[in-house]
């Protein structure tokens, strides 16, 4: 890392993430821990949590608060206390959000209150997204600036490949070095098996001046380790497994012989409500393309089915369930289809 444009460092990190969602909900969990070299550290933490309300159409209303800081080897502190609302319009292949709030900062000696806005407009074709946000912000009546930045995503159930570039726009700026108004960086994942992968980036990023974070420049390279991932490859090894150990002989009990039935029905809008019968279960959840493969948890109600409203486009789709943590399985009633990495269900939502 160089930050500021002077100071250059080389440190091993270790940054564990969080993710906890629910179509209604969501909540994350992300920090860093920063070892350079002569006994440097940093260490950086942000939690976040949202909840929508339901859909009216094609619009949903969404509370978000945060709560993030960091703590440096030379005794310097940071924190951040933001709220924000958003409204949403979301349409099957793009969407727009509009909303704003406030909250209060501290750069280590001063606590400062902060107003922000937050707009911004997505769209997504296959396995590509591409978003455009705007973000002003007026720190203290002092500093006002405008945030743009156009971020894209390609998946596949390997590789990931990711870039941003932003530009900022504002007066009353102070002029510190490394204060760049313009930045990008791009990031890929190569997933080796379901569980771990190669990921590298680099880049540069504007000065922080909520927190005092100085701007810098990047590269990096690493490994990441993920639990529970809800690809579509580390889901296709599931049900792999699942088809290999119903057909072993070992006893087990087979997942699928728990699901007794499964419906898909078309609600407002985009929403549809899949309904999974399992009397059984403790706990039952879809992974599927609409919901770019996170397992997603379903609500219990009575007769032993389980339900959960997405928003679905019309067209073919691919899912699984599991049912209390065990295989993925193809719910009763759809086709299953076969490719090199194992087998899904087909669901056909219609108009």
């Amino acid at each position: 890392m160089r930050y500021a444009d002077s100071l250059e460092i080389t440190a091993a990190t270790l940054s564990p993430t969080l993710s906890l969602l629910s179509p209604a909900a969501a909540l994350g969990a992300a920090g860093t821990f920063a070892q350079g070299g002569r006994g440097a550290w940093s260490l950086q933490g942000q939690l976040d949590g949202s909840a929508f309300t339901p859909s009216l159409g094609s619009v949903r209303a969404e509370l978000v608060g945060s709560a993030g800081g960091s703590a440096h080897e030379d005794g310097t502190r940071t924190g951040e206390l933001l709220a924000r609302a958003r409204v949403h319009f979301m349409k099957r292949s793009w969407g727009a959000w509009a909303g704003g709030g406030g909250g209060r900062t501290w750069d280590g000696d001063v606590w400062r209150n902060m107003v922000v806005g937050d707009a911004g407009i997505w769209t997504r074709a296959g396995a590509s997204t591409l978003v455009l946000t705007a973000a002003p912000a007026v720190v203290d009546d002092t500093i006002r600036y405008t945030d743009t930045e156009l971020a894209a995503r390609w998946v596949s159930p390997r590789v990931e490949v990711g870039g941003v570039v932003g530009a900022r726009a504002g007066r009353g700026l102070p002029t510190v070095a490394g204060s760049t108004r313009a930045w990008g960086s791009v990031s890929a994942t190569l997933w080796l098996r379901a569980n771990l992968a190669l990921v590298a980036g680099g880049g540069s990023y504007p000065v922080d001046f909520t927190q005092g974070y100085p701007g810098g420049r990047f590269i990096q390279a690493g490994l990441r380790m993920a639990i529970g991932r809800s690809s579509a490859s580390s889901t296709s090894a599931r049900l792999r497994d699942a088809g290999a150990h119903a057909g072993s002989g070992n006893g087990r009990e087979s997942t699928a012989g728990a699901v007794t039935d499964f419906a898909a029905e078309r609600g407002a809008g985009d929403d549809v409500t899949l309904r999974v019968r399992a009397p059984k279960a403790r706990t039952v959840e879809v992974a599927g393309d609409f919901t770019n493969w996170v397992a997603l948890p379903l609500a219990r109600g009575a007769g032993g089915w389980w339900t959960v409203t997405l928003p679905i486009s019309d067209g073919t789709h691919q899912l699984s369930v599991r049912l209390d943590g065990s295989a993925w399985v193809v719910p009763p009633g759809l086709v299953t289809i076969a490719d090199e990495s194992g087998v899904s269900g087909l669901l056909v939502i219609s108009p």
